[in-house]
């Protein structure tokens, strides 16, 4: 039983054949997984994404106009080449279908579109083999042509079998199942209200979880999609700090034996061929504060490369041997410890 619009299998909203291309492609198999693929940029139509240096070999996703349209006879076998070039001001790319010379009726000088395909070069010039593409409608009048000028095209994390347009398409058909409001909704609205009180100045309004997801997918302006992207990266560090803090709380339930440091961690300290730096004593003693309790410790050091990070954490492993107890000593660099540090590891944090 579904408990949420947002659970509901994309094959019951999609059909089972863009579900799984969507599935393969990205691994989401839910609305709601869905509708967490969000867009990686926006393109405006009046500011067309850069043709000037493309990668060779890679999938792109363009913003452009076409310029000129050509048709020739192929020379070594039968049938036509249509070429369209197009600019976004700054380069030129040409797009070639073969044998498709219908697509001359489609692109026309002047047309605008979203293109995607593979960049490869013929003859020293840049070009997209048979792509993809979707053109903007020209016919509207001037009010809503200059709301269409200032729409915000979101572009998607893509592959060549699925490109940024046919994303976005299947997010629009998910999002037309979504009631008007959700279950999360409350809490996201409490989530903006406390980070964004009145009273405090902040000019950002709390939205609801569907009013968020909506204007972060189809934005009618650059002010909607930075709203709900701020709000729903506001709800994931929040539900990721509640999580945490739940795990904390449960760990801390189960008792463990304090460890107190004794002399050895004094006689480790006094040791080192240097001082240690006053963060590096602060992180010590929460450390040891940490281990002294009843509770399990939850804590992680941490700190640019050469800080002494590893030094800190085998100086807190000191303690009297008479306290039954194993230490690890762990480095996440693939890379040994210096052999000083090992041999002080095994000296001073006996197991």
């Amino acid at each position: 039983m579904v408990e949420s619009a947002l659970d509901a299998r994309l094959s019951s909203v999609l059909g089972g054949k863009t579900a799984d291309a969507l599935t393969k492609a990205f691994g989401v198999r839910t609305v709601g997984e869905l509708l967490a693929h969000y867009p990686r940029r926006y393109a405006s139509r009046g500011q067309l994404t850069s043709l000037a240096e493309l990668p060779l070999g890679e999938t792109v996703t363009l913003v452009a106009e076409v310029k000129q349209v050509s048709e020739r006879r192929m020379q070594n076998r039968r049938g036509n080449i249509f070429e369209a070039r197009i600019t976004d001001g700054t380069g030129i790319l040409s797009l070639t279908f073969f044998n498709q010379a219908w697509r001359q009726n489609e692109l026309v000088p002047g047309v605008r579109g979203i293109f995607a395909g593979k960049v490869t070069a013929f003859q020293g010039r840049r070009q997209l083999a048979h792509p993809d593409y979707e053109l903007f409608d020209a016919a509207l009048d001037a009010e809503a042509a200059e709301r269409w000028a200032n729409t915000p095209i979101p572009i998607y994390p893509a592959t060549a079998k699925l490109p940024s347009w046919k994303v976005q398409q299947a997010i629009g058909i998910a999002l037309d199942t979504l009631p008007e409001r959700l279950d999360a909704d409350d809490a996201l609205l409490g989530i903006g209200a406390a980070l964004h009180e009145p009273a405090s100045g902040d000019s950002e309004a709390a939205l609801p979880l569907a009013l968020a997801l909506r204007q972060v997918h189809q934005p009618q302006s650059e002010t909607e999609w930075r709203s709900a992207r701020r709000a729903l990266r506001e709800a994931e560090a929040l539900v990721l700090q509640t999580v945490l803090v739940r795990s904390r709380n449960e760990l801390r339930q189960h008792p463990t034996r304090p460890r107190v440091a004794g002399e050895l961690r004094a006689a480790f300290d006094a040791q080192l061929p240097f001082t240690l730096t006053p963060e590096q004593l602060t992180v010590g003693t929460e450390i040891a504060t940490d281990m002294a309790q009843s509770a399990p410790m939850n804590r992680l050091v941490q700190g640019e490369v050469g800080s002494g990070k590893t030094i800190v954490a085998i100086g807190r492993c000191s303690r009297p041997p008479k306290m039954a107890a194993k230490v690890r000593c762990s480095h996440p660099l693939k890379c040994s410890l210096p052999s000083t540090t090992a041999r002080s590891c095994n000296r001073s944090a006996p197991s």
